[in-house]
């Protein structure tokens, strides 16, 4: 895995759209201090990724957030999923079936499970 010095001009915030794009277009890299990795675009080295878009229609797009935590047990990075359907505003999309909005893994065992 690559490393990687982050700047303050670096953004964390963008989203890449997997309907209009690949991932081969991407890179996970390691922070210098190893405390962390960030999604990169390949062609923007100042562009990271913190959610991909998986589906979207003219009213809500469905994300998927993501964050790499490092386990204490395996010195590995757990990538941590937050699914979300939200309004192309960006706001959390109220739904009037039992379906969860927002699914979070938030202990371990259930990222290691997923992966």
């Amino acid at each position: 895995m690559e490393q990687y010095v982050v700047t303050r001009d670096d953004t964390f915030d963008h989203e890449f759209d997997l309907t209009e794009r690949d991932l081969n277009e991407i890179i996970i890299k390691e922070t210098n201090n190893e405390d962390n990795c960030y999604i990169w675009d390949r062609d923007d080295e100042l562009k990271s990724y913190s959610a991909f878009v998986l589906k979207k229609n003219k009213q809500s797009k469905i994300l998927c957030e993501i964050t790499f935590y490092k386990s204490s047990a395996t010195n590995k990075y757990v990538p941590r999923p937050i699914f979300k359907r939200v309004s192309l505003q960006g706001d959390i999309r109220k739904t009037k079936s039992k379906d969860n909005v927002s699914i979070r893994f938030s202990d371990s065992p259930d990222a290691y499970r997923f992966w």
